[in-house]
């Protein structure tokens, strides 16, 4: 299979679309990944240290570009999910690795399909299967260190919102107080972002106190599951795995010196203090500096950033 130009192997460019810029936005975010930097590799997880180590200390580069340049190909070249998980689950399809034929056939997509399934049904999976091919790159990577794990429809539409849910809430209590978003709670930071159903019109909860109060429970409980997600995407990325939201076996990474010293680092604010957001936005979008204009606030200001991480093109 030869994949279309602009799905192969992303320049820094096109890795912006991709899923490679969520894993590196939830590292980002990681707290024991920035300390573990901070700290030169010294922590007790030996699952950490492996990911700094490959991935060394992201907070020294200018921007995502700069750091993929240099660490993107050699870590996840060739971007790739196991082909095994490619063919839809129960259809019957093996995708055929050059281990399972006698002559290998390199750039092309090999299927092995049952003859008892029905034409129209298997035309539907083959379809399905390639699509899935094209949209991860090369047949086969055997070299890939870092690989996107397999997901599921619904898993995959947290991503962003999980990680708007965390960054949000973050930068609401940093807000001076007046500003716009400084008395934001769960309910209003959910509206924003738009999770659930959010037809119930005003008239209608205006008359019936009821389905208001079911509403905002709904948004609340929403909001509060995509920040249990982003926890969930970020405790995986700090062992190499991404995307997931399974839970990882916790095991002690820091002495009680450095336990201490991390504590006292957070309290001076040098982990995601004042104006973090701001920076963030310039490291994971360098050619999107927004200017603004001087009577703008300061929430008009994270909110329009907060957007950008909403606007960009997915291919996921």
């Amino acid at each position: 299979m030869r994949p279309h130009p602009s799905l192969s192997f992303p320049t820094a460019r096109e890795m912006v679309s991709t899923l490679y810029f969520w894993w590196l936005a939830y590292l980002r975010s990681s707290l024991d990944f920035w300390w573990i930097c901070q700290q030169k590799g010294k922590c007790e997880d030996p699952r950490l240290v492996k990911v700094w180590t490959d991935f060394g200390d992201i907070y020294q580069y200018k921007s995502i570009i700069h750091w993929w340049n240099e660490h993107g190909e050699r870590l996840f070249n060739n971007p790739q999910t196991e082909m095994s998980m490619l063919a839809p689950r129960g259809s019957g399809i093996k995708v055929l690795t050059d281990k399972d034929l006698v002559n290998p056939f390199p750039e092309m997509l090999c299927l092995a399909v049952p003859f008892s399934m029905d034409p129209l049904q298997a035309s539907t999976f083959m379809f399905d299967t390639w699509k899935k091919a094209l949209m991860f790159g090369a047949h086969i990577p055997s070299c890939a260190k870092y690989q996107i794990r397999n997901f599921d429809g619904k898993s995959k539409k947290t991503i962003v919102s999980a990680y708007q849910s965390i960054a949000l809430e973050k930068c609401v209590k940093q807000t001076q107080t007046g500003e716009r978003i400084n008395n934001w709670g769960c309910y209003e930071m959910g509206i924003y972002l738009k999770l659930g159903r959010q037809e119930i019109s005003q008239q209608i909860e205006k008359n019936s106190k009821s389905a208001a109060v079911k509403k905002q429970r709904s948004i609340r409980s929403l909001f509060c599951q995509n920040k249990l997600s982003a926890a969930k995407y970020i405790s995986n990325v700090e062992v190499g795995i991404f995307p997931s939201i399974k839970d990882v076996e916790k095991i002690p990474r820091w002495t009680k010196d450095q336990e201490i010293s991390l504590v006292q680092a957070v309290a001076a604010g040098e982990w995601r203090g004042l104006g973090w957001f701001y920076k963030e936005h310039e490291f994971m979008f360098p050619s999107k500096v927004p200017s603004f204009t001087e009577d703008i606030t300061q929430s008009q200001k994270v909110l329009s950033k907060l957007d950008s991480f909403s606007s960009v093109e997915t291919r996921f």
